[in-house]
């Protein structure tokens, strides 16, 4: 709240944050439409270049809306779950910026009780090879980003 105050005041506006969102940064709230069709304009003959980053955010959303959905089913607290389903609705719900959607899913630490739990019931062999594909994963795509996508910086 002291941020929005503090736009605000700098602004002259009470909306300040808002008006720079949707003016400076064009962005905003439009429920995923803009995400929706980038990822259309991807398919063959959608006239548009697939871009890695776009790709990675698409199995991001669909990955965290399957976790969301087994955290949903599962005996969660509401808390957890009312945290992992705003947080998924304000992470894909953001306009433009398709790129940036893991920056905000991949933190929605609720949605990844279920299969801390699935993981800790296997033996630790199972739990080893799974952290060091993710540490892999992780390391390949931030060297990506950092080495060869334009817009990273």
């Amino acid at each position: 709240l002291v941020s929005l105050g503090h736009v605000a005041l700098v602004t002259g506006r009470w909306d300040g944050w808002f008006w720079i969102e949707r003016t400076v940064w064009r962005s905003g709230f439009d429920g995923g439409g803009s995400f929706v069709s980038i990822l259309v304009s991807m398919r063959p003959g959608g006239g548009s270049d697939v871009m890695p980053p776009w790709i990675v955010s698409g199995l991001t959303v669909a990955l965290a809306l399957g976790l969301l959905a087994w955290l949903v089913r599962s005996d969660a607290p509401v808390e957890e779950r009312v945290l992992a389903l705003v947080g998924f609705v304000m992470g894909v719900g953001g306009a433009n910026y398709a790129q940036c959607k893991p920056r905000f899913l991949l933190p929605l630490l609720p949605l990844y009780v279920n299969p801390a739990r699935w993981l800790a019931a296997r033996w630790s062999r199972a739990m080893l090879w799974g952290a060091g594909f993710v540490v892999l994963l992780s390391t390949v795509w931030a060297a990506y980003l950092l080495t060869a996508w334009e817009l990273s910086v």
